[in-house]
């Protein structure tokens, strides 16, 4: 992944992200189910903006946000709590 992309994805502006091909590429739900704590958290963060303006990903949101605020992890759920906050 390149700097710029890595840049956008932590910190840049969300509406060009949400635009970006690859970046919805990058950000699949196969990410989710990723082993470390951080990029399942920045996935399912991620699922959930480019939810907002594409219907079609919420149910799959709402799955995720399910299964991480029953998670085990304090960090999973709390990721989960700042979504639906959003939400």
């Amino acid at each position: 992944m390149n700097r710029a992309l890595r840049w956008h994805l932590t910190g840049g502006d969300r509406r060009s992200i949400a635009d970006s091909k690859r970046v919805r590429a990058i950000v699949s739900p196969s990410r989710v189910a990723f082993p470390q704590t951080f990029v399942r958290a920045w996935a399912l963060d991620s699922l959930a903006t480019f939810a907002a303006r594409r219907r079609r990903l919420e149910p799959l949101v709402e799955r995720y946000l399910y299964e991480f605020e029953n998670s085990n992890s304090a960090a999973l759920r709390a990721r989960a709590r700042n979504i639906r906050a959003r939400q």
